[in-house]
């Protein structure tokens, strides 16, 4: 099955975690998270890394990462609002 927000994204996305406040506290949870023995361990690290791509996501939009295809469209201020 294919994912079409999967598929509109780069091969290879590229930033620094510092680059977005959001993007680090998620990941250190995340990190934090994935290295504990506790219960109901692994549909938090289910919900985080959901967290997490929407926060990439925001990145990507926000910041105008992708300079072609659907999340261009998505970033171009006149196209967005179609």
């Amino acid at each position: 099955m294919s994912n079409p927000i999967a598929n509109a994204l780069a091969a290879l996305l590229c930033f620094k975690l510092s680059d977005s406040q959001e993007l680090k506290q998620n990941a250190l949870c995340l990190s934090e998270e994935a290295f504990q023995d506790q219960c109901e361990r692994i549909p938090k690290i289910n919900l985080l890394t959901d967290m997490f791509l929407i926060h990439v996501l925001r990145h990507v939009l926000n910041n105008n990462i992708m300079q072609h295809g659907l999340f261009a469209g998505l970033a171009h201020p006149q196209l967005s609002k179609v």
